[in-house]
């Protein structure tokens, strides 16, 4: 252009910035004031349009709302300024702090956007428990210990060259990590602190396993050898911290601190441990401990030599050192955390009373379940209840594990709810496929069995002389007794053979045992606290409920059980029964839940005369079995191999109820899940998920604590109750 149109020229250049300025008239050209008002209007034009666009970008939240102090003076909003983190003199950690702060990172909160990820699903790599953000990886996450051991450093080094009102500033925004870092990037001496922690903080994560969300099932079980023990020699019996030393143990107030510092160190040395629990030993049916408290930490089989074991035990024994713990041992076992949906077949039950063989074929709780479409992932209903208080909402709905309602959510791990009559129903059967076929060889089983028992009895009856007028008293006995229990055989031979016709004749099609619908199917996950969360309702058709049989909330008790295992199992101190009972016709009336301050500190006793949470459940593999609730939390964690959804979680253990005559056996095993873990008077305590171990002695089961569960359904269902047990 001309020279006498620089004014025109400059006219062009302003009229296309992005946020309006007024410029002047011909006629003020050449007043310097103009042009001193002009550069000022463009100044804060930029600054008002810059901090716009920052504030509207979600990915730059943490430059949202930033305040630095300027000078030794006031804390306010500075809109442009060369920041105290751009004039970092090392370029990596400049670089490293810098792309964090402007979202230029390659932390799954960015990088999940771009591959479709949800939100709740673009979990850290470093701990698997939360989104991975900035303020998680560099303020939070305790999943590597090295990071942790940083932090605190860091911690440390602020702490010495922060101004107290900046101290202040921190405290007052409490937990919130990105409150908090965004006041340590706006104060020049602890940016030049935290850029080399961010620095090696994304080194960190670069370098840890991706955590996934979702995997195929598979397979697997574990093996049995010891692969080090510090201090312990292997025991014969599994007890759990169900005594007076344990339950009360002074490590209580710190013991989930000390939980997650072990995991953490665990995943720092590449552990692939399935299990931390804190236990403790004994021989068979002796009441003194061996050993009082055992951390025994479950891995891979196959996957840690001896001599890593031992530095990685080494290591766990200086946490708890750290902690003032030293007397605490710790010792490494091969073992596999799975969930309990069984897919290898089913344990058939050695029923004795008539309502042990028609138990199965009723509502009645510890029921055997299974996908319609998948007949053969079978599992256990826990629970009735009722969605609300309102009359005309007649529903009833069965508890059982999401897992076991859905088997395809240890694949995808998405949550399903069915909300209209029009959307297509999942069905659950009564009795998968294999389980059918065991209760009704179990009822010819019984047949076979007491038909040659009577035939026995009958000669034995033979021998005994014809009645006579005047015969001795002990004859008429002996010839009353065997009639008698010729008589009764026959009369049970026949009601079994009553339900046997029954179920093959009307229940033999899986169609014809369609109990109800999948209405609400929980995604797998961790709670606020830590506590699994796998839980599932089957919407139960009205007319299944019909029956006399159906008992409500009332769980079998027989079976492979007698009243008088009831009695020493549950009841074995004379002065521990202000609230004995034996539960007519093996049926336990359940209400309440045992609150999470009873599982610290027990009100039973058992038959050592030890402080105990006593329990019984009811399983579609294992029956009722007996056991002890353990008094600390134990952490699990799945892998894909095994089966289940990749999570790290707190669950308590159950261990297989020991006294002085009996087998330790297992308290659950496959196909448990989903069974309600009750204590001996009614009261619910947890739900069962999973299992691991070494033998049929020793294995575990975990369950999540009824007081965790009944906030993940009150969450979904807020009106939920259980259905209380029939009169």
């Amino acid at each position: 252009m001309g020279k006498g149109n620089w004014v025109a020229d400059l006219r062009a250049v302003i009229s296309e910035l992005p946020y309006s300025t007024s410029f002047p008239d011909a006629q003020s050209v050449r007043d310097e004031q103009i042009w001193l008002d002009l550069t000022k209007d463009i100044r804060t034009g930029a600054d008002k349009w810059l901090h716009t666009l920052l504030e509207d970008n979600e990915l730059l939240y943490l430059l949202h709302g930033r305040k630095e102090r300027v000078g030794s003076g006031e804390v306010r909003v500075v809109r442009r300024s060369l920041r105290g983190y751009l004039r970092i003199g090392n370029r990596d950690h400049r670089v490293a702090l810098t792309k964090l702060l402007v979202a230029n990172h390659t932390l799954r909160s960015v990088t999940g956007r771009w591959a479709g990820i949800p939100l709740n699903e673009r979990w850290c790599r470093m701990c698997g428990q939360a989104e991975e953000t900035p303020e998680h990886v560099l303020l939070e996450c305790r999943g590597v210990a090295e990071v942790i051991t940083q932090r605190q450093r860091v911690r440390q080094l602020l702490m010495n060259v922060l101004k107290p009102d900046d101290m202040e500033r921190i405290r007052s925004v409490g937990s919130r990590g990105t409150d908090q870092l965004r006041i340590l990037i706006s104060i020049d001496k602890a940016s030049v602190i935290v850029a080399p922690f961010a620095y090696k903080v994304m080194k960190t994560v670069r370098q840890s396993p991706f955590v996934p969300t979702t995997y195929w099932a598979d397979e697997s079980s574990g093996s049995s050898s010891l692969l080090v023990s510090l201090g312990v020699t292997v025991p014969t019996r599994l007890l759990d911290l169900g005594n007076t030393h344990t339950h009360n143990h002074s490590i209580r107030p710190i013991w989930r601190n000390v939980l997650w510092d072990i995991v953490a160190l665990l995943d720092s040395l590449g552990v692939e441990w399935s299990t931390v629990d804190p236990l403790a030993y004994a021989n068979a049916g002796e009441a003194t401990l061996i050993c009082d408290f055992i951390i025994t930490i479950g891995v891979k089989p196959h996957s840690l030599s001896h001599r890593a074991a031992e530095a990685a035990a080494n290591a766990v024994a200086n946490i708890l050192q750290a902690a003032g713990f030293p007397q605490i041992e710790v010792a490494f076992i091969e073992s596999t955390y799975r969930l309990q949906a069984n897919l290898m077949g089913f344990k058939a039950l050695r029923w004795e009373p008539i309502q042990g063989l028609r138990k199965p074929f009723t509502p009645t709780l510890g029921l055997s379940i299974s996908p319609h479409k998948s007949p053969h992932c079978e599992g256990t209903g826990g629970l009735f209840f009722r969605l609300n208080t309102d009359k005309s909402d007649n529903r009833v709905v069965l508890l059982t594990c999401a897992h076991v309602a859905r088997p395809d959510v240890l694949r995808l791990n998405r949550q399903y709810t069915r909300q209209n009559e029009s959307q297509p129903r999942e069905d659950i059967i009564l009795l998968g496929d294999k389980s059918f076929t065991s209760a009704t060889e179990d009822i010819v089983k019984f047949e076979i069995n007491h038909m040659k028992a009577i035939s026995s009895w009958e000669r034995s009856l033979s021998k005994v002389p014809p009645q006579e007028e005047g015969e001795p008293d002990e004859v008429s006995s002996t010839r009353q007794y065997w009639t008698h229990r010729i008589a009764d055989t026959k009369k049970m031979i026949a009601a079994a053979k009553d339900i046997h016709s029954y179920a093959t004749k009307n229940l033999a099609p899986a169609a014809s045992r369609i109990l109800g619908s999948v209405l609400h199917c929980s995604e797998i996950e961790v709670d606020a606290d830590g506590f699994r969360c796998d839980w599932a309702f089957i919407e139960v058709d009205g007319h299944r409920l019909e029956s006399e049989d159906f008992q409500r909330n009332k769980l079998f008790v027989g079976g492979n059980k007698t009243s008088v295992d009831w009695e020493n199992f549950m009841f074995p101190q004379h002065h521990d029964r202000r609230d004995f009972q034996v539960p007519q016709d093996s049926l336990l009336q359940l209400g309440g839940y045992v609150s999470e301050a009873e599982f610290q500190n027990p009100q039973n006793y058992d038959v050592h005369d030890m402080q105990a949470l006593l329990a019984v459940k009811n399983g579609f593999t294992t029956g009722t079995t007996f056991g002890r609730v353990n008094g600390l939390e134990s952490v699990t964690r799945c892998y894909p191999e095994v089966g289940g959804v990749a999570q790290t979680a707190l669950e308590f253990v159950v261990c297989g109820y020991d006294t002085k005559t009996a087998k330790n056996d297992r308290f659950s095993d496959g196909g448990d899940s989903g069974s309600i873990v009750a204590g001996r008077d009614g009261r619910i305590i947890g739900q069962v998920t999973g299992g691991a171990g070494l033998t049929d002695g020793t294995d575990k089961t975990y369950i999540t604590p009824y007081f965790a569960l009944k906030n993940a359904i009150e969450r979904k269902y807020p009106s939920a109750y259980p259905l209380p047990a029939a009169i």
